[in-house]
C-alpha cells in the first residue's frame, strides 16, 4: 500500500442508485496508535439484502464537539472527523493483517455538505441500519472501573450460555451485583449517546445491536437481561434508565406518540428531533410520502410541516395538550400557535 499524501484532498462521488450508499472497508493495525486508513466504496442496499457473507456493521455514536476534530485517511487522503468517531474506528479496527472491517458510520458515509444528499441518505437510514448484520454502540472511551463492570458483565454471560433463560447471578456476591451497577449507573448509562435522539430508530431497527466501552462489547439483549437480572438484587436500581429497551411496541407508534415520548432530547440538529423519528412511525410508514426529510428547511418549517401532518391525521387535540404544557415565552421564535416546540421537555 502507498503512504498516505497530505497534499490531496478527498472528494465524494455522487451516488446514482436509488438505493445507493457508501461503505468504510477500514484497515487492521497492530499499532493501536497508528493513523486510521481505510477506503470508502459505492453498494446499494438492495445487493446487501441478499449478502451472507462480507456484510457490513453499522456504527451508532454520538458525533461530539465540532470543534475537537482529527485527521484520518480515506483512500490515501487526509479527511477531518470529530474525535469521537476517530475514536470509535480506532477500537473497532482489527489488529491482524488482512482483517478489514466493513462499516456504516452517517458522518462519513454521506456527503454532509451535499443537502440533497443528505436528504435522501437520512431518508433511507432506517434500511441502513435493519439490512446490517450488526450494529455497534460506541459508547467512548472505557474506564478501569468500566472495563471491570464489562468483565463482570461478560464473566456473568458466560455462566449463561443459553439464550433466553432467566439470568442466574450465583457466582456473584451481592456486594459485587451493587458494584457492578453503581459502575454502570454513574459510568455507563450516563453516556450521551443515551440522550440521542437518534437512538430509538439506530437500536430499534438494529438485528443484532452490541454496546461497546473502548474496546470492550457485549451484545444489547445480554446487557439489558443481566441488567434486569441485576436489578432484583439491587433494591435502589431503576430500570427507567434503559428507556431504550422496550422496542417491541415501538413499532406501533404513531409520530406523534414517538414525539410525545422523547421531546426535549439532544440533538445537535434540532430538526432531527422530527426526522429520526419518521422510519419508527407507523402512520408515517404507510404513506411515506406524506412527510420528506428535507434539511433545506428551517426547524420551524419542520415542526410546522409535522403539526400539519399530525393534524390532517385527526390528532389535533393531542397535538394542541402539547402546545399548552410550556411557557410561551421559551418557544421557538416564528412558530405557529398550533404548532409544538418539540425541543422543550414537559415542565
Amino acid at each position: 500500500m502507498s503512504l498516505p499524501t497530505m497534499d490531496a484532498t478527498f472528494e465524494y462521488e455522487a451516488l446514482m442508485e436509488e438505493d445507493a450508499f457508501r461503505l468504510i472497508f477500514l484497515q487492521p493495525s497492530q499499532d493501536g496508535s497508528a493513523p486510521i486508513q481505510c477506503s470508502i466504496k459505492h453498494s446499494t442496499l438492495s445487493r446487501y439484502e441478499n449478502e451472507l457473507q462480507n456484510h457490513y456493521t453499522a456504527l451508532s455514536y454520538v458525533w461530539g464537539d465540532p470543534n475537537d476534530i482529527c485527521t484520518i485517511f480515506v483512500d490515501r487522503k487526509p479527511v477531518k472527523i470529530t474525535a469521537s468517531l476517530e475514536s470509535a474506528l480506532r477500537h473497532l479496527r482489527e489488529q491482524e493483517p488482512g482483517r478489514v472491517l466493513c462499516l456504516w458510520a452517517d458522518a462519513l458515509c454521506i456527503n454532509q455538505p451535499d443537502v440533497l444528499e443528505r436528504n435522501r441518505q437520512v431518508q433511507q437510514m432506517g434500511a441502513i441500519y435493519s439490512t446490517a448484520h450488526h450494529t455497534v454502540i460506541y459508547l467512548g472511551l472505557s474506564t478501569t472501573e468500566i472495563d471491570f463492570a464489562f468483565e463482570q458483565l461478560q464473566l456473568i454471560q458466560r455462566r449463561n450460555p443459553a439464550p433466553g433463560s432467566m439470568i442466574r447471578l450465583d457466582g456473584s456476591s451481592p456486594e459485587e451485583l451493587k458494584t457492578i451497577w453503581n459502575i454502570l449507573g454513574t459510568c455507563v448509562l450516563t453516556k450521551p449517546w443515551f440522550k440521542r435522539v437518534w437512538v430509538f430508530q439506530e437500536l430499534v431497527l438494529s438485528h443484532d445491536p452490541w454496546l461497546q466501552c473502548g474496546t470492550r462489547r457485549i451484545r444489547w439483549e445480554k446487557f439489558c437481561e443481566i441488567l434486569s437480572a441485576i436489578e432484583k438484587q439491587c433494591t435502589d436500581v431503576t430500570s427507567q434508565a434503559l428507556g431504550t429497551n422496550n422496542g417491541d411496541n415501538v413499532h406501533h407508534n404513531s409520530l406523534l406518540d414517538l414525539l410525545s415520548l422523547r421531546r426535549g432530547l439532544g440533538a445537535s440538529d434540532m430538526r432531527d428531533l422530527v426526522f429520526a423519528h419518521l422510519g419508527l412511525a407507523a402512520d408515517y410508514r404507510q404513506d411515506p410520502k406524506a412527510l420528506s426529510v428535507d434539511y433545506t428547511l428551517s426547524c420551524t418549517q419542520v415542526f410546522t410541516g409535522a403539526a400539519r401532518y399530525m393534524i390532517e391525521q385527526g390528532a389535533l387535540e393531542k397535538v394542541l395538550e402539547h402546545i399548552w404544557d410550556v411557557e410561551t415565552a421559551h418557544r421557538l421564535p416564528g412558530l405557529p400557535s398550533w404548532t409544538p416546540d418539540w425541543t422543550l421537555a414537559k415542565s
